[in-house]
Protein backbone atom coordinates (compact mmCIF):
# COMPACT_ATOMS: atom_id res chain seq x y z
CA UNK A 1 0.00 0.00 0.00
CA UNK A 2 1.16 3.57 -1.23
CA UNK A 3 1.22 6.34 1.73
CA UNK A 4 -1.32 8.90 1.15
CA UNK A 5 0.35 12.49 -0.12
CA UNK A 6 0.20 15.36 2.66
CA UNK A 7 -1.95 18.09 1.58
CA UNK A 8 -0.27 20.98 -0.24
CA UNK A 9 0.98 23.98 0.99
CA UNK A 10 -1.18 26.77 0.45
CA UNK A 11 -1.67 30.50 1.90
CA UNK A 12 -4.55 30.07 4.40
CA UNK A 13 -5.84 32.51 6.22
CA UNK A 14 -7.60 30.71 9.29
CA UNK A 15 -7.72 27.04 10.71
CA UNK A 16 -11.25 26.13 12.75
CA UNK A 17 -11.48 22.70 13.60
CA UNK A 18 -11.64 20.06 16.41
CA UNK A 19 -8.53 18.93 17.80
CA UNK A 20 -7.39 15.41 16.75
CA UNK A 21 -7.00 12.52 19.51
CA UNK A 22 -3.35 12.95 19.39
CA UNK A 23 -3.09 16.64 19.56
CA UNK A 24 -5.53 16.85 22.42
CA UNK A 25 -3.69 14.14 24.06
CA UNK A 26 -0.29 16.02 23.74
CA UNK A 27 -2.38 19.72 24.90
CA UNK A 28 -3.54 17.51 28.21
CA UNK A 29 0.08 16.30 29.50
CA UNK A 30 1.53 17.66 32.10
CA UNK A 31 -2.14 20.36 32.73
CA UNK A 32 -2.94 18.49 35.96
CA UNK A 33 -1.33 19.67 39.32
CA UNK A 34 -0.56 16.48 40.38
CA UNK A 35 0.77 14.90 37.43
CA UNK A 36 4.94 13.68 36.70
CA UNK A 37 5.41 14.77 33.77
CA UNK A 38 5.63 18.64 32.31
CA UNK A 39 3.83 20.39 29.43
CA UNK A 40 5.23 19.15 26.00
CA UNK A 41 6.73 21.48 24.08
CA UNK A 42 8.95 21.79 21.10
CA UNK A 43 12.30 23.83 21.58
CA UNK A 44 14.69 24.42 18.75
CA UNK A 45 17.79 26.73 18.57
CA UNK A 46 20.06 28.09 15.71
CA UNK A 47 23.59 30.07 16.13
CA UNK A 48 24.53 32.96 13.92
CA UNK A 49 28.11 33.78 13.84
CA UNK A 50 26.58 37.75 13.86
CA UNK A 51 24.05 40.07 15.09
CA UNK A 52 20.29 39.58 13.63
CA UNK A 53 18.08 42.30 13.31
CA UNK A 54 14.93 42.44 15.77
CA UNK A 55 13.35 44.49 13.60
CA UNK A 56 13.89 42.43 10.81
CA UNK A 57 12.57 39.35 12.47
CA UNK A 58 9.91 41.07 13.70
CA UNK A 59 8.69 42.31 9.99
CA UNK A 60 9.26 38.51 8.98
CA UNK A 61 7.44 36.87 11.44
CA UNK A 62 4.27 39.53 10.65
CA UNK A 63 4.73 37.99 6.60
CA UNK A 64 4.99 34.68 7.60
CA UNK A 65 1.74 34.27 10.41
CA UNK A 66 -0.45 35.95 7.63
CA UNK A 67 -0.33 33.14 5.25
CA UNK A 68 0.39 29.90 8.25
CA UNK A 69 -2.32 30.54 11.01
CA UNK A 70 -1.49 27.39 13.05
CA UNK A 71 1.22 30.25 14.46
CA UNK A 72 -1.63 32.00 16.14
CA UNK A 73 -3.41 28.89 17.29
CA UNK A 74 -5.55 28.97 20.86
CA UNK A 75 -8.15 25.96 22.06
CA UNK A 76 -11.63 26.89 22.48
CA UNK A 77 -13.67 24.47 24.64
CA UNK A 78 -17.11 24.01 24.06
CA UNK A 79 -19.77 21.85 24.84
CA UNK A 80 -16.82 19.36 26.06
CA UNK A 81 -15.00 19.62 23.16
CA UNK A 82 -12.11 21.16 22.18
CA UNK A 83 -11.18 23.13 18.81
CA UNK A 84 -8.51 24.89 17.36
CA UNK A 85 -8.91 28.44 16.46
CA UNK A 86 -6.29 30.87 14.81
CA UNK A 87 -7.92 34.10 15.99
CA UNK A 88 -4.74 34.37 18.70
CA UNK A 89 -1.94 36.24 19.34
CA UNK A 90 0.80 36.39 16.82
CA UNK A 91 4.24 34.74 17.69
CA UNK A 92 5.86 36.82 20.26
CA UNK A 93 9.51 38.22 19.24
CA UNK A 94 11.53 38.55 22.09
CA UNK A 95 15.39 40.17 22.12
CA UNK A 96 17.34 38.60 25.10
CA UNK A 97 20.64 40.76 25.50
CA UNK A 98 24.19 39.54 26.89
CA UNK A 99 23.50 35.73 26.84
CA UNK A 100 25.52 33.47 28.21
CA UNK A 101 24.21 29.83 26.98
CA UNK A 102 26.85 28.15 24.42
CA UNK A 103 24.08 25.59 23.58
CA UNK A 104 26.67 23.33 24.55
CA UNK A 105 24.19 22.20 27.91
CA UNK A 106 21.38 23.40 29.81
CA UNK A 107 23.57 26.07 31.90
CA UNK A 108 21.85 29.34 30.82
CA UNK A 109 19.03 28.39 29.14
CA UNK A 110 16.81 29.81 31.99
CA UNK A 111 16.22 32.85 29.56
CA UNK A 112 14.19 30.19 27.36
CA UNK A 113 11.09 30.00 29.58
CA UNK A 114 10.65 33.75 31.19
CA UNK A 115 7.74 34.44 29.26
CA UNK A 116 4.54 32.62 30.24
CA UNK A 117 2.46 30.64 26.93
CA UNK A 118 -0.48 29.49 26.95
CA UNK A 119 -2.70 27.11 24.83
CA UNK A 120 -6.06 29.02 25.58
CA UNK A 121 -4.81 32.43 25.43
CA UNK A 122 -1.54 32.69 23.94
CA UNK A 123 0.98 33.27 22.43
CA UNK A 124 1.64 29.41 21.68
CA UNK A 125 4.72 30.66 18.97
CA UNK A 126 7.64 32.47 20.36
CA UNK A 127 10.95 33.37 18.61
CA UNK A 128 14.00 34.45 21.11
CA UNK A 129 16.51 36.48 19.74
CA UNK A 130 19.27 35.85 22.02
CA UNK A 131 22.31 38.26 21.81
CA UNK A 132 25.63 36.31 22.77
CA UNK A 133 28.40 37.87 24.44
CA UNK A 134 30.88 36.59 21.95
CA UNK A 135 28.75 39.01 19.00
CA UNK A 136 26.71 36.00 17.62
CA UNK A 137 23.32 35.24 18.12
CA UNK A 138 20.88 32.23 18.96
CA UNK A 139 17.51 32.40 17.25
CA UNK A 140 15.02 29.91 19.57
CA UNK A 141 12.04 28.59 18.52
CA UNK A 142 9.86 27.90 21.58
CA UNK A 143 6.38 25.89 21.41
CA UNK A 144 4.11 23.84 22.55
CA UNK A 145 4.47 20.26 20.92
CA UNK A 146 0.42 19.81 20.35
CA UNK A 147 0.95 23.34 17.71
CA UNK A 148 4.00 21.86 15.70
CA UNK A 149 5.89 18.58 15.53
CA UNK A 150 9.60 18.51 14.29
CA UNK A 151 8.15 18.87 10.83
CA UNK A 152 6.22 21.82 11.65
CA UNK A 153 9.41 23.55 13.28
CA UNK A 154 11.68 22.90 10.79
CA UNK A 155 8.30 24.83 8.34
CA UNK A 156 8.41 27.67 10.43
CA UNK A 157 12.13 28.11 10.10
CA UNK A 158 11.88 27.59 6.32
CA UNK A 159 9.22 30.08 5.83
CA UNK A 160 11.02 32.36 8.42
CA UNK A 161 13.90 32.19 6.07
CA UNK A 162 12.06 32.83 2.88
CA UNK A 163 10.73 35.87 4.35
CA UNK A 164 13.89 37.47 5.47
CA UNK A 165 15.06 36.91 1.57
CA UNK A 166 12.36 38.28 0.15
CA UNK A 167 11.10 34.86 -1.07
CA UNK A 168 7.30 33.59 -1.79
CA UNK A 169 5.62 31.82 0.93
CA UNK A 170 4.81 28.40 0.86
CA UNK A 171 1.81 28.41 3.48
CA UNK A 172 0.79 26.09 5.62
CA UNK A 173 -1.84 22.91 5.45
CA UNK A 174 -2.57 23.33 9.17
CA UNK A 175 -6.33 23.63 8.53
CA UNK A 176 -5.84 19.15 7.63
CA UNK A 177 -5.43 16.89 10.91
CA UNK A 178 -3.05 14.00 11.35
CA UNK A 179 -6.54 12.20 12.15
CA UNK A 180 -7.52 12.96 8.44
CA UNK A 181 -4.64 11.96 6.53
CA UNK A 182 -5.31 8.58 8.51
CA UNK A 183 -8.39 8.31 7.60
CA UNK A 184 -7.66 8.65 3.76
CA UNK A 185 -5.07 5.70 4.08
CA UNK A 186 -8.86 3.59 3.53
CA UNK A 187 -7.69 0.81 5.75
CA UNK A 188 -10.36 -1.63 7.34
CA UNK A 189 -11.18 -2.20 10.71
CA UNK A 190 -9.29 -5.68 11.74
CA UNK A 191 -9.13 -7.84 15.09
CA UNK A 192 -5.93 -7.31 16.95
CA UNK A 193 -4.04 -10.75 17.02
CA UNK A 194 -2.54 -11.57 20.36
CA UNK A 195 0.93 -12.75 19.68
CA UNK A 196 2.78 -14.98 21.63
CA UNK A 197 6.13 -12.92 23.83
CA UNK A 198 8.73 -14.59 25.72
CA UNK A 199 10.94 -13.04 28.55
CA UNK A 200 14.53 -12.12 26.43
CA UNK A 201 16.13 -13.04 29.97
CA UNK A 202 14.03 -16.06 30.35
CA UNK A 203 11.36 -17.63 32.89
CA UNK A 204 11.26 -15.87 35.88
CA UNK A 205 12.60 -18.33 38.63
CA UNK A 206 12.27 -18.33 42.59
CA UNK A 207 9.65 -15.77 44.38
CA UNK A 208 11.46 -12.66 43.44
Amino acid sequence: MTAPSLPPLRQLRTVSRPLSVPEYYHACVGTHPRTLEERRTAVLALRSDGRLDSAQLQTALAQISEVNPGLCLRIERKAGLAYWRSDGPKPRLRTVEDCTWDGASAAGTGFITDEPQSLEDGPCVELINARLRDGGSMLVLRTFHTVMDGGGVLHFFYELFRALRGEPLLGSNAAFSDAELMRSLGVRKTRSRHMRTCGLTGLPLGDE
